[in-house]
């Protein structure tokens, strides 16, 4: 498994949780009720756990934060945008483990 192949799963399971809590938070909000502040008030509170999960992203060699890298990589996947911004970080800010290396457990 590459580093890559690893965010791409991490990334997949964001995405499948972020549409699992916004989907509630948009109807709720839609709904016109008394309650509706609570689907823009979770939308915001969940961006923010969202961004703080992405910047901490472990490493799966030294288990170290990979920061900005799997920040922009967790943006560009979840955009469909072209991954130029996230590889040209390149590696792993602690190990050095590179975008397409094998994983190894030292």
């Amino acid at each position: 498994m590459t580093l890559q192949q690893y965010l791409d799963a991490r990334t997949r399971r964001d995405n499948w949780i972020m549409i699992a809590v916004l989907v509630p938070c948009v109807a709720l909000w839609a709904s016109g009720s008394s309650y509706a502040w609570v689907g823009p008030a979770s939308f915001v509170v969940f961006g923010g756990i969202m961004h703080i999960r992405a910047t901490g992203i472990p490493c799966p060699r030294c288990k170290g934060a990979l920061g900005r890298f799997g920040y922009r990589y967790s943006v560009a996947i979840t955009a469909g945008q072209v991954l130029e911004r996230a590889e040209e970080l390149g590696k792993c800010p602690h190990c050095a483990l590179r975008f397409d290396e094998e994983i190894d457990q030292r």
